[in-house]
Formats: C-alpha cells, sequence, structure tokens
C-alpha cells in the first residue's frame, strides 16, 4: 500500500523501464512535503528460520537521504496513518549508500541482507520517503523487494 502520512496527494508510483518494473518517488517539482509510505503485505515469519530481507534500489539525482527503511510487528494492515503505530528504523542495516548526483544510476544497487531472525509472527516492512521541493528532491526507486527463510 503506498500512502500519505502528512495529507498530501504525493504517493510512490509504480514505474517501467525497458520491461522492469519498480516504484519511485521523488519531491523534485512538487507543491508540498512529500512523507509517502510504500508498506509491505504482512510477512508470517513464524515457519521460516534465517530470515533475511533485502532489496534493490538507486539514488538519482542525489541531494540528501530522503529514504528510511522501517519494520514493524504491530501495524494492522489496514491503517491509512502507519506512523501511529511503532516502527523500527532498519535503514542503517540496509547499507543504503550507492547514489548519483548528476543524473540516473546506471543501474540498481543491492541493499545489505538484513537479518530478521529476531522477528516472529507478522512484520510490515516500510520504505518512507521525506522530500520537499525546496529541500531533499532525491529520486528514489525501489526494485526486486526480497525476504528469504528456511522453512521448519
Amino acid at each position: 500500500v503506498s500512502v500519505s502520512v502528512n495529507g498530501g496527494s504525493e504517493l510512490w508510483e509504480a514505474r517501467s523501464f525497458s520491461g522492469n518494473r519498480y516504484a519511485q518517488a521523488s519531491a523534485f517539482g512538487i507543491t508540498e512535503t512529500m512523507n509517502a509510505w510504500l508498506v509491505t503485505p504482512a510477512i508470517n515469519l513464524d515457519d521460516y528460520t534465517q530470515e533475511s530481507f533485502r532489496f534493490r534500489y538507486t539514488q538519482n539525482f542525489y541531494n540528501g537521504d530522503a529514504l528510511k527503511v522501517l519494520i514493524s510487528t504491530d501495524y494492522d494492515g489496514v491503517s491509512t496513518n502507519p506512523s501511529t503505530f511503532t516502527w523500527t528504523d532498519i535503514t542503517a542495516q540496509a547499507g543504503v549508500t550507492q547514489r548519483s548526483t548528476s543524473g540516473f544510476m546506471s543501474s540498481f544497487a543491492a541493499s545489505e541482507s538484513i537479518d530478521l531472525s529476531t522477528y516472529t509472527g507478522n512484520v510490515y516492512i516500510a520504505f518512507v520517503y521525506e522530500g520537499t521541493s525546496t529541500g531533499v528532491t532525491t529520486n528514489v526507486q525501489i526494485d526486486n523487494v526480497e525476504v528469504r527463510g528456511i522453512a521448519e
């Protein structure tokens, strides 16, 4: 689900290039503050061990950090304001450090693999974009979101 938690109209968008579909967010040229959340469906970790999470990304025309990666065990999966639930920031663990300041990255970079083995039950992962046309306008693209585990 893609939602704006500050009442704005700017959201993550589905995009396609050369047959590859991905999610994109950017505050470039908008007239509002952007606080858009892209939240996964529930991911049930009960029947798996050694769970991990990773994704591919780009940060284009980089002029500041716009992306946060969060995880929640208490989000209800339906609220239109997920920010009112408890979220843990896992951005640093994702190692989202590759960026291009002068244009588009030539390919998607891989995030670090994030260990989810301490979580049980349903979790939700959110990609949060925060920016403004007069501040951070970095173009962020997310692709190939993947959760892996070994069935018990």
